[in-house]
């Protein structure tokens, strides 16, 4: 039985003394992966800086997925996007011609800005990319998606604009000899006529496939919800043989509900995840709109439930992931 592998989140924090100290902490607690963020901010500012986290990160045995956070407002995260405001020609375009305040992915100015992001994240000597949750803009009063020339050429076509700008950039990646981890949103908060999971799955270039169901922020019961979207993504990647991780609610969890964390966990566990992750590390503490209301308790919480899933399969920490394929053109691989 392959070994169920743990990972969080990391950002808000470039000073190398205090990096070191945390993924040792990290190391410790029983981690596998580490997910950097590498945001426009670093790529302008902390380029060497970023190279030097993956390094310390990499020399405690723990593997590091870069992840583009919040760039052009295409990606998740809480990072302003500096293309978007100052590349207009970039933005996404709204049914009634309005700019939206994100870049699209279809757009070939936007798509060179990613391939310069792409060789700066790999010179990182991350283990992989790690392209995370890839959208359009959407507000209450649009409906969602990019109406701009270079998207309405790709539906004339049948081809889904980010499914087109994923095969492009994994398979960037790819060839320079790298790993793409895949995270989509929730199918629920997905239209399938944006973004189809069968598609990304099916890519060549994808090894991991995961989504986000942050119960909290859908008011959903914890244990159904992470239950729904895993066994989901469980039948796609059986059928595509990728690998698969869910991440876990770990921010803005209100005192008094942090056991959610830990039942939502061993839920994610029993349907034999590969990895399970948690957004992001000790809860959040040190961003104040994202933090737990009791980071400590959430984050014990969570480390608590990966004991149990441990002790109860007889999984032991691991210091590799499945990555390559087998001769038999198996994208699952072995340890």
């Amino acid at each position: 039985m392959v070994a169920m592998l743990v990972a969080t989140s990391y950002f808000g924090n470039r000073i190398l003394r205090h990096v070191r100290m945390d993924v040792r902490k990290l190391r410790n607690e029983g981690f596998d992966i580490v997910v950097h963020t590498f945001s426009e901010n670093d790529l302008r500012f902390y380029r060497k800086s970023v190279r030097d986290i993956v390094e310390v990160t990499k020399e405690t045995g723990m593997r590091v997925w870069i992840d583009p956070w919040g760039i052009g407002g295409v990606f998740g995260g809480e990072a302003f996007s500096d293309a978007a405001l100052h590349h207009r020609e970039w933005l996404q375009v709204a049914a009634n011609g309005d700019k939206l305040p994100a870049c699209c992915p279809s757009n070939p100015g936007f798509q060179g800005f990613i391939h310069e992001w792409t060789d700066a994240a790999l010179e990182t000597g991350a283990d992989a990319v790690f392209w995370d949750e890839p959208h359009f803009y959407s507000d209450e009063t649009e409906r969602i998606g990019c109406y701009c020339k270079y998207c309405q050429d790709l539906a004339e076509r049948g081809e889904p604009a980010i499914g087109s700008f994923l095969r492009e950039v994994c398979g960037k990646v790819k060839s320079r000899g790298s790993q793409n981890v895949v995270c989509l949103l929730p199918s629920s908060l997905e239209r399938k006529d944006t973004l189809d999971w069968n598609e990304i799955a099916g890519l060549e270039s994808v090894m991991n496939l995961g989504s986000t169901p942050f119960w909290g922020m859908q008011g959903a019961d914890p244990e159904k919800y992470v239950d729904l979207i895993g066994r989901e993504l469980m039948g796609l990647a059986s059928r595509a043989r990728v690998q698969t991780h869910l991440w876990i609610q770990g921010f803005r969890i209100p005192a008094g509900r942090e056991e959610e964390i830990r039942r939502s966990a061993i839920a994610a566990g029993q349907l034999g995840i590969d990895v399970i992750a948690i957004w992001g590390f000790d809860a959040c503490e040190s961003m104040s709109f994202l933090s737990c209301e009791r980071p400590q308790m959430a984050w014990a919480a969570f480390l608590k439930a990966i004991a149990q899933l441990r002790d109860r399969h007889g999984r032991s920490p691991s210091t590799t992931v499945r990555e390559e394929k087998t001769s038999t053109g198996d994208r699952l691989g072995d340890n």
